[in-house]
């Protein structure tokens, strides 16, 4: 893997999520990329429209965001790497009505690279405790 291609996830945090940038989508990931994570609805599962659809949803849940990402551990064509995510709950998420409250959780991302773009991700999150905190 490149050192461009390595800097692709971190890209999509930094570029996409927190600076709202959706015009560089096309060059981060591939036209053919899959989500495969765990309970993401299926209109943010494939393809480049599914990545700007994921990206509004969280914008629309989520404001103030912020994530620190840790060093990323590469294997081949793969990279995986833990970060933490914090964010006022301004917004409907998955049901939840705005709470008005700072959340943090922390998750990792593992993702495949193919050709300078991302492919394929599988994100795992602490959901639970994101929910535990809408409620207290």
């Amino acid at each position: 893997m490149t050192d461009e291609e390595m800097k692709l996830p971190l890209r999509s945090h930094d570029e996409v999520m927190l600076l709202n940038r959706e015009e560089v989508i096309e060059e981060i990931y591939a036209v053919d990329f899959v989500n495969r994570s765990p309970g993401i609805p299926d209109d943010q599962r494939q393809g480049l429209d599914a990545v700007r659809t994921h990206n509004r949803y969280l914008h629309s849940a989520f404001t103030d965001i912020a994530l620190v990402n840790e060093s990323p551990v590469v294997e081949g064509d793969m990279i995986a790497f833990r970060w933490v995510f914090s964010a006022t709950h301004t917004g409907n998420f998955y049901g939840m009505p705005a709470t008005g409250k700072r959340v943090t959780i922390d998750g990792y991302d593992i993702m495949k690279i193919r050709d300078g773009k991302i492919v394929e991700a599988w994100v795992f999150q602490d959901t639970a405790s994101l929910f535990a905190q809408f409620q207290s």
